[in-house]
Formats: C-alpha cells, structure tokens, sequence
C-alpha cells in the first residue's frame, strides 16, 4: 500500500458538548432560564392585549359617539316632520330609525365602559410584569456574573417570580365582577315577637 491512500490519524477526541457544572447547579441555570423567558413572554402577551384593548375601546368609543350624533339628528328631523302635519307620516318611521340607532349608542356606551375597565386591568398587568421582568433580569444578572448560581441567588429569582404570580392574582380579583349581594333576608318570626 502507498502511503497516499492511507487515511490521516483523527485529531484526539475532544467534547463538542462544554462540561457541564454539578446536576444543581444545572438544574438551577435551566431553572433561571425558563423563569427569564415565562416573564418576557408575559410582558409580550400583555403588551399586546393591551394594545388590542385600546383599539377596541377607540373604535368602539368613536362608533358610539357617530351613531349618537346621528340619533340626533334623526331625531329632531323627525320632530320637525311631525309639527308639519302632514309630515308624521315621514317622521314616525325617522323617529323610530333615530330611537334604534339611540339604544345603539348606548349599548356601545356600556361597551365602550367595559373596554375601559378592561384596558385599566391590562395596563395594570403590563406594569407589573415589566417591573418584575427588570427586577428578574437584575437579579439573573448578577447570578450570572461569575457564570455560577448560588442556592441563594437562585431563591431571590424564584422569590421574585412567586411574588409577581400573587401580585397578579391580586390584581385579577380586584378587577372581577362580583356579584350583587342578595337583599338582606328578613327574620319574620323575630319581627313579630317584637311588634306584640
């Protein structure tokens, strides 16, 4: 065999993979990492609902305020019509046409206040996920400095994520409807005994 068909000897064998830290330490940078990346996609998701709120509440807000105007003027033609005399004819069916779009400004009235509780409720949201986001991006930060996570550094990063999870539980209940309280039952039998 001639030396020009024989095959090169392989390089010495060397890891394509770094060598990984302790299972804990492991564990807690895949543990960071999925906490960083849940929060920015908070963030996101709430900067975009609220965006979505905006738009809604404004379209709705300038539909209602249109369809208002509208009734308006319907409404006074139809009035004018109607003192003519001969004109009630045309003016009952104006006057109804203006009393329909009337209830349909009101109805998106009510909409449009609904829309807004939703986008004080969003806004809230978004202000505390990008205070928690920065505070977490602070803290992995300095966890990562000297590229090791310390149990301590690891508690502060899940402390902080727990409180951002009760923080917004809280505000989600302060924004849900409850229901109207029942009229106070009263005790017959007592009212008798009392009136004789």
């Amino acid at each position: 065999m001639s030396s020009a068909k024989v095959l090169p000897s392989a390089p010495p064998a060397e890891t394509l993979c770094p060598v990984l830290a302790a299972p804990a330490e492991n564990f807690r940078l895949t543990e960071i990492s999925r906490i960083e990346k849940e929060i920015s996609e908070q963030v996101e998701h709430y900067r975009l609902v609220l965006k979505r709120y905006k738009k809604a509440r404004k379209a709705v807000h300038y539909s209602a305020v249109g369809l208002g105007s509208v009734s308006v003027v319907l409404s006074s033609g139809a009035i004018a019509a109607s003192l003519t005399g001969v004109g009630v004819i045309v003016g009952a069916p104006v006057a109804g046409v203006a009393a329909s779009i009337g209830f349909a400004s009101t109805s998106l009235t009510v909409l449009t206040k609904k829309l807004d509780r939703k986008v004080d409720k969003h806004s809230r949201l978004l202000s505390l996920a990008t205070a928690k986001h920065d505070s977490i991006n602070c803290c992995v930060s300095q966890a990562l400095n000297d590229n090791t996570v310390s149990d301590k550094e690891f508690e502060l990063v899940t402390r902080e994520m727990e409180k951002y999870r009760q923080l917004k539980e809280t505000l989600r209940s302060k924004f849900v409807k409850k229901p109207a309280a029942s009229p106070p039952q009263f005790d017959i039998e007592k009212i008798r005994e009392q009136v004789r």
